[in-house]
């Protein structure tokens, strides 16, 4: 009985190593996504593309939140 639950932990600490790893690789993602990312090397239009999207995404999302705020709870 010992023996079963010796394996049983060892499965559950493998395992959340590897989400521990998966989440590790996707909190890189999010947090400091590459300019690059699947781009061809030297493409200035794909770079220029994301800086300009990236940089529209934030305007519209402050834009809203300050819409939000100054519309519900002002």
């Amino acid at each position: 009985m010992a023996e079963g639950t010796h394996q049983k932990q060892q499965s559950d600490v493998a395992k959340a190593k590897r989400d521990l790893k998966r989440l590790e690789e996707q909190s890189e993602k999010l947090i400091n996504p590459s300019l690059d990312g699947d781009a061809p090397a030297g493409d200035p239009i794909e770079k220029w593309g994301r800086i300009i999207g990236r940089s529209f995404g934030y305007i519209v999302a402050i834009g809203l939140l300050y819409h939000l705020v100054t519309t519900y709870v002002l």
